[in-house]
């Protein structure tokens, strides 16, 4: 599992300069944006912690020289920098191959983060090993193990019957299938089944 895999990255403080996370979900790069800002001292994110969307960008490759020139530059009191790279699947073949040069020699003191929606480009991914590089989608498997564990985290067990019915109503979205444990999370009883959910949101036995 990507995400879990990540979130041990994140725990060991992000030892490599640079990380490459792809989803479909925009849920799990959320999450992973949180793990990232979670690292660094609310009073440092204000001058150590810059997000750019390529999404939004002009298109040119001068927005990725921007990209790396905040990356080049020494961080505020010498900490450590982070930069989070938004939809870097929008980049051009032109801002690939610059950012590419980048990553064979990081600023020692900076942490760049790049987040897609998709698989990183040949280029890319030849600079990037099973350290940085993280699919985080995952197989229905894999996210009712992840909707378990997010039930768990919230003080509650859930049996199969109730967690097949989040997984029904949601079509397996991660962030719906989160939004819905909150929602249960208000119930007196801390074991979920299906008593606890309401009759208008039965699912049709027609």
């Amino acid at each position: 599992m990507g995400l879990k895999k990540f979130i041990k990255e994140a725990e060991k403080g992000f030892p490599s300069g640079f990380y490459f996370l792809y989803s479909k979900d925009p849920f799990f790069l959320s999450e992973a944006t949180s793990r990232i800002t979670d690292k660094i001292p609310p009073e440092k994110r204000s001058f150590s912690l810059m997000a750019f969307d390529m999404e939004n960008s002009s298109g040119s490759v001068s927005a990725i020289k921007d990209v790396i020139g905040v990356l080049n530059t020494a961080g505020f009191f010498g900490g450590r920098k982070t930069v989070i790279l938004k939809n870097t699947q929008a980049l051009k073949k032109a801002d690939i191959k610059v950012l590419s040069g980048y990553l064979k020699d990081p600023a020692p003191d900076s942490l760049l983060v790049m987040l897609a929606t998709k698989s990183p480009p040949a280029l890319l991914k030849e600079l990037l090993n099973g350290h940085n590089l993280f699919a985080l989608d995952m197989k229905e498997r894999e996210l009712r193990l992840w909707a378990e564990g997010v039930a768990r985290g919230a003080g509650l067990s859930i049996d199969p019957d109730a967690l097949n019915y989040i997984m029904a109503i949601t079509g397996g979205d991660a962030g719906r299938i989160y939004s819905e444990i909150e929602k249960l999370r208000d119930r007196k009883s801390t074991r979920l089944n299906s008593s606890h959910i309401p009759l208008s949101r039965m699912p049709s036995s027609a």
